[in-house]
């Protein structure tokens, strides 16, 4: 998402402009209205937060100026001033306007409301509309480049005086042109000359959901298997009683997030693990549905420090300076550079028998999970409710068709490849799984902070065949015989020939092979195919990967990763290392 900040005040322009770019979005700026209007003569940003007051051009003129343009009437408002008058909110929405914000800005009132306001549109989307909007000359070229660049699954429609048109996209190519009795090139470019008219691209029905079909149902879901159907993740989802699962999830992700929040009789509110910055905009917007706002976490726990479990610590204790932390000294040492207050820190490891009491008169029990995959890493065990924040222990990497809250049997090769991707060595999976089984009463549910949530008899199971896992460092020196060098060069097969059609430049996937004489050395290449592995496959593979994900756009790359991914657990092969690109998530909220 890219938003457009408008103010003349340069402070005020560079706070935001931190703030907003350290959650995700891409970030444009402009001094005035007339220098902003510059910038959109190239560019359609999806949000644009303007002041009023401003020289040359102000905020009124300057949204004037823009609703006068059919390409950018389109695109939401969030006007500020710091003058008092309220009668300025009024005109503000007048004019145009989704909304007002008196200066000082507040950030966290600020990312509310740009959550609310993606939410909106992304309502609106969920009929299938992708967008619509008045033909102007070029439209159309431009409506085809954005759909191949985000592999839209859709048909654009355009009406006009002269016809009505089609275009259909499978996955970002386009496949079928037609405007009346003219087809493809010939279609194409009599639609190109239109200058008037309407768009709307949307999805193919297949590409609507069951759950875009039919009336919401209760964000309370908690049927047992996947269940993806019956969950909407955008609300908070109650897991248990008093315990709820508020962070954001998309079927895009191959990494899920999983931030818990428990409330103790309305007093003590703990967020298990705050999750990432990225994610925090959803995540204080589902803490305060539940609470009525972030403000009211009292008392949070780091598994580890990762900034994928702890870098929202630090607007946790900007929200609440008295939210006390609870960690590990391991753990300390690392995210101590947050501004925790030492006062306001409680250190597991130094509890009688790992146990804290609550006000409330409830009780946490902190087990170690050493080098899970942290040294200083400690789940978390509610008695009361029996649920286990595993943190990382248990994670697992989620597909398109398994990304639902609640794990089943097909999860299990998600797990298996996280772990062996993450886990130093199967001793430590051991020493805490040891721990685990010690428990008495044993869990009802384990709650990981990646994947999906483990409970019935899966939890056993899941136990038992995590005990004997090889990850890590026991994976290193496995021999290469001719049966794994063909089962490795199979899934390199099947990657090469599908990347290349994702990509929109495979002469670039070429040029990468060509130039890394590591890979050279390991396999051979054609423009065609991967003709062989010569040795380390695991190596070959990593190398493989980055040359096909290269200069692609996170959400191209992420496909081909996940393609990887997949036939790799297909075979029960270690996957490759890479990187997971969080870009990839089209739409994705962030923090505040």
């Amino acid at each position: 998402m890219t938003i457009l900040i408008v103010d003349d005040e340069r402070t005020s322009v560079d706070a935001l402009s931190l703030a907003l770019g350290q959650s995700g979005y891409s970030v444009v700026t402009a001094l005035n209205g007339k220098a902003a209007l510059t910038i959109l003569a190239g560019q359609s940003p999806d949000l644009i937060i303007s002041d009023i007051m401003m020289p040359e051009l102000d905020g009124f003129g300057f949204i004037e100026a823009v609703r006068r343009q059919p390409r950018l009437a389109s695109i939401p408002f969030l006007l500020m001033s710091g003058d008092k008058d309220p009668s300025l909110t009024a005109k503000a929405i007048q004019m145009g306007a989704i909304d007002f914000l008196p200066k000082p800005i507040n950030l966290n009132l600020l990312f509310l409301k740009i959550q609310a306001l993606f939410r909106f549109v992304d309502a609106q989307r969920s009929s299938g509309i992708l967008r619509s909007g008045s033909l102007v000359l070029g439209k159309i070229e431009e409506l085809i480049a954005s759909a191949e660049k985000e592999g839209v699954h859709g048909i654009l429609t355009i009406q006009s005086d002269h016809g009505v048109g089609s275009i259909e996209f499978n996955r970002g190519v386009c496949e079928t042109i037609v405007c009346g009795e003219l087809k493809d090139s010939e279609a194409l470019e009599t639609m190109l000359q239109w200058s008037s008219g309407s768009y709307y691209l949307a999805r193919r029905p297949s590409e609507l959901t069951e759950s875009e079909n039919k009336m919401p149902v209760s964000v309370h879901s908690t049927k047992e298997g996947n269940a993806m159907k019956s969950e909407d993740f955008s609300k908070p989802i109650a897991i248990a009683e008093d315990i709820y699962f508020v962070g954001d999830r998309k079927e895009s992700r191959i990494l899920q997030i999983n931030p818990f929040l428990r409330v103790y009789n309305n007093k003590v509110n703990f967020l298990v693990d705050p999750g990432p910055t990225i994610d925090y905009t959803t995540i204080s917007g589902k803490i305060g549905e539940v609470i009525g706002d972030v403000s009211k976490v009292n008392l949070y726990s780091l598994n580890h420090q990762d900034p994928d479990v702890a870098s929202n610590t630090f607007f946790l204790k900007s929200a609440n300076p008295k939210a006390i932390c609870l960690t590990s000294e391991d753990t300390w040492r690392l995210v101590s550079s947050f501004g925790i207050n030492k006062e306001r820190l409680i250190l597991t490891d130094k509890l009688t028998n790992w146990q804290t009491n609550l006000p409330t008169g409830h009780t946490l029990q902190f087990i170690p999970t050493p080098y899970c995959h942290f040294r200083g890493a400690v789940m978390v065990y509610d008695i009361e409710s029996r649920i286990l924040f595993s943190g990382d222990l248990f994670g697992g990497l989620t597909g398109t068709d398994n990304y639902g809250l609640w794990a089943d049997e097909s999860h299990w090769d998600g797990m298996r490849a996280f772990h062996e991707l993450y886990m130093p060595a199967n001793k430590a999976i051991q020493f805490a799984i040891d721990q685990i089984r010690k428990l008495d009463p044993g869990p009802v549910m384990i709650a990981p902070q990646h994947g999906s949530l483990i409970r019935g008899a899966l939890i056993r199971e899941f136990l038992d065949r995590m005990y004997s896992l090889k990850v890590g460092v026991d994976l290193l020196g496995r021999t290469e015989d001719d049966q794994l060098l063909g089962q490795y060069l199979e899934v390199a097969k099947i990657v090469y020939k599908k990347a290349q059609a994702m990509v929109s430049n495979p002469d670039r996937i070429l040029a990468n092979f060509a130039g890394n004489a590591e890979i050279q050395e390991l396999m051979t290449i054609n423009d065609k195919d991967v003709v062989k592995i010569k040795k380390n496959a695991s190596r070959a593979l990593e190398l493989f990967l980055y040359a096909l994900s290269d200069h692609q756009s996170s959400r191209v790359s992420n496909q081909i990763k996940a393609l990887m991914l997949q036939e790799t657990m297909i075979r029960q092969l270690p996957p490759p290392t890479f990187a997971i690109e969080e870009a990839m998530d089209l739409g994705m909220e962030s923090f505040t």
